[in-house]
């Protein structure tokens, strides 16, 4: 493993606790080229499929960063991750490792920037957004939000404001759907759930009366930059997020932000 190599691996990690979630977030522009060679021949493929070379790196650099992550909390190394999926087609560990089982994880990635979420014996979804204008945002809108939703936003004069209380929505409600695993299957539930922007607000709470066992979810807005909006769902009443980064053998842990509002930014792909 070269030096470039090692600064942007985590190092072994113990999991998180009840109602934790562990954040990783990765710069994939600063992930080395040589990552490709931790993917099975099956990511590749996929990645390879990507029309530019900028969004192919970016696609093996998320993957990678995932089974890094990944590796650090099941003491593996990077290349002997293994995936299944849920009916849903949500990913899950194949593994009889004593963590597999344990270890709950989503993965996000936009405009450069990749988040993984990683919780214990809770099911967990994360969405981060490039902040950049839509031409279809007004369709978006009247298709999967809610009444309350669609006043808040059409109370904001148009533009930055309005732009960012739009992607703060979507993500809200991308990361309860991927961490259900159903994603937009159930647009319905999509425009029910009422996330609606509020400056005093930094989480939300909702019950999933849908499901088999309805279950109760805790949604918290991350601040990754202000070109992304970025949220965290994890199911349960309490949520305590950890925001991680692997910088040149330093791990950095804080506390994470909330606002609602901020400047506007820039152009994504996931889990």
């Amino acid at each position: 493993m070269t030096a470039s190599d090692a600064q942007w691996r985590p190092h072994r990690c113990a999991l998180p606790g009840a109602g934790e979630v562990d954040l990783w977030q990765f710069d994939l522009d600063a992930v080395p080229a040589s990552a490709a060679t931790l993917l099975e021949p099956g990511e590749r493929r996929r990645a390879d499929a990507f029309a530019s070379a900028a969004l192919r790196h970016h696609a093996i650099a998320s993957r990678a960063s995932l089974r890094v992550t990944l590796a650090a909390y099941l003491g593996i190394d990077a290349h002997e991750v293994r995936f299944a999926a849920e009916n849903t087609g949500k990913p899950l560990l194949a593994h009889a490792h004593a963590h597999a089982s344990a270890l709950q994880f989503n993965l996000a990635h936009s405009a450069g920037r990749a988040l993984i979420a990683v919780a214990n014996r809770a099911r967990v979804g994360v969405d981060i957004e490039g902040i950049r204008p839509l031409p279809d945002m007004d369709l978006i809108v009247t298709r999967y939000f809610g009444r309350h939703e669609r006043a808040c936003l059409e109370a904001l004069d148009a533009g930055p404001a309005r732009l960012r209380a739009f992607f703060g929505i979507w993500t809200r409600k991308e990361a309860f759907l991927k961490a259900t695993g159903e994603g937009l299957s159930r647009a319905d539930t999509f425009a029910r759930h009422d996330v609606a922007p509020d400056p005093a607000r930094r989480r939300w709470s909702l019950t999933d009366a849908d499901s088999p066992a309805p279950s109760r979810w805790t949604l918290q807005m991350v601040a990754v930059s202000p070109h992304h909006a970025a949220c965290v769902a994890l199911e349960g009443d309490r949520l305590a997020v950890r925001m991680r980064a692997r910088q040149e053998d330093t791990m950095v842990d804080g506390a994470i932000p909330v606002p609602e509002a901020g400047p506007p930014g820039l152009p994504r792909g996931e889990l």
